[in-house]
């Protein structure tokens, strides 16, 4: 049967329910990989429940960041509109990433797509963070061992 026009071919339910089980296999994949690299600082990464127009992105669990995933890197654009629209709902709209399956590639090779103002602005919050670390270091360092608080171990 008959279903949508997708690249000048039409679509039937088995290719939409193809489409959809290697959506979520490649969800799953980004979900492994982060719960690898992440897991000790994020316990609770997932794959997100579909919420329609209002969707919060494919990954939930790593805390103000939206993750689109896409099993294809064709339609970057359009995987990037919809990143975007699913950060503003999620109230992340700076920190939104699409990754983008690359065929043939490990997840860790896939593309992970955003604006260069997401990327600035990360850059920038390190920055500043790692200059805070280390004024906070200098203060210490100039404590002596009188001024240094100290507590009592009884």
């Amino acid at each position: 049967m008959r279903k949508t026009s997708k690249g000048g071919r039409f679509q039937t339910a088995r290719d939409s329910r193809r489409a959809k089980d290697q959506g979520r296999e490649a969800e799953n994949k980004v979900v492994a990989i982060c719960t690898t690299i992440l897991g000790h600082l994020y316990p609770e990464i997932k794959r997100r429940a579909k919420m329609g127009r209002r969707d919060l992105g494919d990954i939930d669990g790593i805390t103000a960041v939206t993750i689109e995933v896409k099993n294809s890197a064709i339609r970057m654009s359009e995987s990037v509109r919809e990143a975007e629209t699913e950060g503003m709902n999620a109230k992340t709209a700076d920190r939104w990433y699409a990754f983008l399956r690359i065929p043939s590639a490990p997840v860790s090779r896939w593309y992970a797509v955003t604006h260069v103002y997401v990327v600035l602005d990360m850059l920038k919050r390190e920055e500043e963070q790692r200059r805070e670390i280390i004024r906070l270091n200098q203060i210490v360092a100039h404590l002596t061992p009188d001024t240094r608080p100290h507590y009592d171990a009884t």
